[in-house]
């Protein structure tokens, strides 16, 4: 008996989600915030970014102080439609912000943030995804305010891959030689890259393409180089070229870390398997913000 309810519990929640109704608003509480979340489209491709807009509306007359979005104050939940297992997910962020900063937000004022997703298309189906959103802090003196929740928002993965990703959703090498050939759009010769952190503290593909039919003074080929971004599986910018390196063999191309500032004491994305290298333990999603 005891089992059945428990059985009835999860079928109850999971009917929610899919309802779109909020697992977190109190019955009859007038709403001082309201929460929606909107995908770029609701088809993609195996592997294909999904970027999803998560946006804010204070409805009261008066000024409400809450968290900026992050990758902390904002949690999403996705649901595969087929098996109903729910699953929290990490958007990709950058170790380098600052998380849990507070803003004030004016009466009928609206916030935004673009949030990254680069491993929740990884398999064909039907999702649903749900951000729930921390507004701000409990206080000693004052009650903070409840989590709310976005009405969920499905999406569909079908089709072929374009692209490979590794487990924690990093574009891998050959297809960010490849897309950098395809940018050139001239013949090469040879190619080499490795995966380097930006000023923003996210990762980008440092590709060289050595020209087939361009020599400089010295009859080398011509260099040509490029950023690519791993996460959106685009060119982001044109690069210096670097010289070729030795060969030391595969290596996982993100480093993992035991904890960070973000992972501290929450759970980590179960689809990001933790592969170690040797003297390192863990591993967290980086990214960016978008």
């Amino acid at each position: 008996m005891e089992l059945l309810k428990k059985q009835l519990t999860i079928c109850a929640l999971l009917c929610l989600l899919f309802s779109g109704c909020s697992l977190f608003r109190g019955s009859g509480e007038k709403e001082e915030l309201s929460l929606a979340l909107v995908l770029e489209k609701d088809t993609y491709l195996p592997n294909e970014p999904l970027l999803a807009t998560l946006s804010i509306e204070n409805t009261t007359k008066e000024i409400l102080k809450i968290y900026n979005f992050d990758a902390r104050s904002a949690l999403f939940y996705l649901i595969n439609e087929e098996t109903g297992k729910p699953l929290e997910v990490m958007p990709v962020y950058s170790e380098k912000e600052q998380l849990l900063t507070l803003t004030e937000l004016e009466p009928n004022g609206k916030m935004e943030r673009k949030f990254l997703f680069s491993t929740i298309t990884k398999d064909i189906g039907v999702y649903a995804l749900q951000s729930i959103f921390d507004p701000s802090p409990s206080k000693e003196k004052e009650k903070g305010r409840p989590r709310i929740s976005s009405q969920v928002r499905k999406f569909s993965v079908s089709g072929s891959a374009p692209y490979k990703r590794d487990g924690k959703g990093i574009l891998l090498k050959e297809d960010a030689i490849e897309i950098s050939k395809k940018s050139l759009g001239k013949p090469v010769s040879d190619a080499w890259a490795k995966l380097v952190r930006n000023e923003a503290g996210f990762y980008d593909w440092w590709v060289t393409l050595a020209l087939a039919e361009e020599k400089d003074q010295n009859t080398s080929p011509v260099l040509k180089a490029y950023f690519v971004n791993p996460y959106r599986a685009l060119v982001r910018r044109e690069a210096i070229p670097f010289q070729k390196l030795e060969d030391k063999g595969d290596k996982p191309p993100v480093p993992f870390k035991q904890k960070d500032k973000f992972t501290e004491g929450m759970k980590l994305n179960p689809l990001i398997p933790s592969i170690p290298k040797e003297g390192e333990t863990k591993a967290d999603t980086k990214g960016e913000k978008k």
